[in-house]
């Protein structure tokens, strides 16, 4: 993208170039509707094509989808750039200014199709708003940006193979991780049972799982988070769950830490 394209008009600008994004840019690329389609990350494919692109199957999905918007001339796919204000005109069009790394520009489009992503869903506790509790991906995402320097010790709790990567990735970090909590078991063997058709990530969540227990993380099933106490030192309460996840407080431990990251999947 240029710093000339000031003013242009699309008839679709789509934001997020990850699976649903580059769905609607191929479908209109079909019927020769000109799209601009918006990322701000230098790769195409969102979260979901992060790793999995590496199977053939998932790699050829997303060559696919690039191959038919490119096949539409009039289609542009803008790497680097973010919106950051949307606009409705008296006409009824859009105006969108994006920031790009030539600086600000503003593009118009008669609709806008918003597909961000998926979020991560979290179920609340008392505390869970502390400063001190992160999802697991921002976790992920300050740790590998070296912005976790001053965490010593950490509580993990929640589903989902990102849990097991975060906590290998601060075990490896040199941070204390002291409990990782799952609230479901038979989740975790469906996860290891669905990778077993996968060898790359197979091995990956070996060495994660490895690391782990290489640092002496305890790690807890059928168990979560269920307090977090952050008026002084930070203090996390961990009770185990029923089938429903219902928490039985009467037996939970506390545990004294710096941080807290949950995370129970994404929507």
């Amino acid at each position: 993208m240029s710093d000339r394209q000031e003013g242009k008009k699309y008839e679709v600008v789509i934001i997020g170039a990850g699976p649903a994004g580059l769905a609607a840019a191929a479908t209109a690329a079909r019927y020769g509707v000109p799209v601009c389609l918006v990322e701000s990350s230098h790769q195409v494919g969102g979260r979901y094509f992060k790793y999995a692109k590496r199977t053939f199957r998932s790699e050829q999905l997303l060559n696919l989808m690039l191959r038919e918007v490119s096949i539409n001339r009039s289609s542009e796919l803008l790497c680097g750039a973010s919106a950051i204000w949307i606009e409705r005109q008296t006409d009824g069009s859009f105006k969108i200014l994006l920031k790009t790394r030539f600086g600000l520009t503003a593009v118009e489009a008669h609709t806008v199709i918003i597909a961000v992503g998926a979020y991560e869903r979290h179920l609340p506790f008392p505390g869970w708003t502390s400063r001190c509790v992160l999802s697991m991906g921002a976790a992920q995402m300050l740790l590998r940006s070296d912005c976790l320097n001053s965490i010593k010790r950490a509580v993990l709790s929640g589903t989902g193979p990102l849990l097991w990567k975060v906590a290998s990735e601060m075990c490896d970090n040199g941070i204390k991780v002291m409990v990782v909590s799952f609230a479901s078991l038979s989740h975790c063997l469906k996860q290891f049972q669905a990778l077993a058709t996968c060898p790359r990530e197979l091995i990956e969540a070996i060495a994660c799982l490895l690391s782990i227990v290489r640092h002496s993380a305890r790690v807890l099933f059928r168990h979560a988070v269920v307090f977090v106490n952050a008026k002084n030192d930070v203090e996390v309460f961990v009770a185990p769950v029923d089938e429903v996840g219902a928490p039985n407080i009467s037996e939970s431990i506390s545990h004294r830490c710096d941080l807290v990251a949950i995370g129970h999947g994404r929507k």
